[in-house]
């Protein structure tokens, strides 16, 4: 009887696994050659909503690349959950390579780029990472296509001297992509003539106490606060801000408040962020999920595309069935006036790809497009 239980149980727990990788990649309906993409997303989390988002996004490029008539190659995506952790990262990395088989991964935020660029440069696959730092792009066979750090940065002092700030404080998160953009902030502060950072400070993920901070920075006569964190030390962060009397038109961030699931708490703050979506792009989303496309969706959306790209425009070397990785990010490079679901898009010879970044500011829980001229 116990042999049999375990025979039963065996075949449960493989069952199960077949179900659980169906529902995490799509599965090839033609007889072409396939190409397989593995995109790591938080699609748990704290940051759930964004690798939802992100993961959405690319499910409709992937219905839309794989409609195409005359395409070579059909694709297949299967998706990892790394919760923005980078040893999870890491782990989906080697999976989706060695036991997948992928051609290109895609990964989110900075941490995960940052974890996946040397497994992909060693392994001589694509990658594309959604991520503002730089590093991520690193090698020829990495990307990052995101309104880069330097553009967000440059609008984000044009914002501050519009607003006549003169003291600065700034509170960041210590993950590899905060950290650099509060540094190049605070570095550009340096060099303006009145105009000071006062105060500077890094808290860890999972910090919940930000009072001595908060307090530290007032004390040095802060008039303007600017803060780089996710959730949910941002919504901790702001709420405790708010009990010291710090009000939302005294905080900004760049492209902080965008990805938080609670924005009705900072209306009246200032964000610069990426790029704006297609017009196109958010009708779409917004007709086939009923929810509005989440921070980063356009980016993840054009990821997907631009694979295509470059695997139906390169040819394999001779008796190959699919071309080399190598020349795929070569064609990439190539790649002009290419239908972005974002603004206008450059890529350069490092691999980053530029977009327009966007100043916005939370009213009634929404983020809205502005001229830095329209704000008083």
């Amino acid at each position: 009887m116990k042999k049999y239980s375990i025979i039963i149980l065996i075949i449960f727990v493989a069952l199960s696994l077949l179900l659980i990788n169906k529902n995490n990649q799509t599965k090839s309906t033609t007889n072409k050659p396939v190409v397989n993409i593995g995109a790591i997303l938080p699609i748990t989390g704290k940051v759930a909503n964004l690798g939802e988002g992100a993961k959405n996004a690319m499910m409709m490029a992937m219905e839309d690349i794989n409609s195409l008539p005359h395409n070579k190659y059909q694709y297949e995506i299967i998706f990892e959950d790394d919760m923005l952790e980078a040893k999870k990262t890491a782990i989906a990395a080697h999976k989706l390579i060695n036991v997948n088989k992928t051609q290109a991964l895609v990964t989110y935020f900075s941490g995960a780029g940052l974890v996946a660029n040397p497994i992909a440069t060693q392994n001589k696959v694509l990658h594309f990472g959604e991520t503002w730092h730089p590093d991520a792009a690193q090698g020829h066979y990495n990307f990052i296509h995101f309104t880069q750090i330097e553009a967000q940065v440059e609008k984000y002092i044009e914002l501050i001297k519009h607003l006549k700030i003169k003291k600065l404080a700034i509170l960041s998160a210590s993950r590899a992509g905060s950290i650099k953009t509060a540094e190049d902030v605070r570095d550009i502060v340096a060099n303006i003539d009145d105009m000071e950072v006062v105060f500077f400070d890094k808290f860890h993920k999972g910090e919940k106490q930000f009072t001595t901070l908060i307090e530290k920075a007032k004390s040095l006569g802060a008039d303007h606060y600017y803060i780089q964190a996710l959730s949910p030390e941002l919504e901790i962060l702001v709420k405790q801000m708010h009990d010291l009397g710090i009000k939302n038109r005294n905080i900004s961030t760049i492209a902080c408040f965008d990805t938080s699931e609670h924005k009705d708490m900072f209306n009246g703050g200032y964000e610069i962020t990426i790029s704006d979506y297609a017009d196109e792009f958010n009708a779409r989303y917004i007709k086939s999920y009923n929810m509005e496309p989440s921070y980063g969706t356009g980016f993840a959306y054009d990821i997907i595309k631009l694979i295509h790209y470059g695997f139906e425009n390169t040819t394999p070397k001779a008796g190959e069935i699919l071309p080399t990785n190598f020349d795929v990010v070569n064609t990439i490079h190539r790649v002009e006036n290419f239908p972005s679901a974002v603004s206008e898009i450059t890529i350069d010879e490092q691999g980053l790809i530029h977009s327009i970044p966007t100043f916005r500011r939370v009213e009634n829980g929404k983020m809205i497009s502005y001229d830095l001229k329209d704000i008083k």
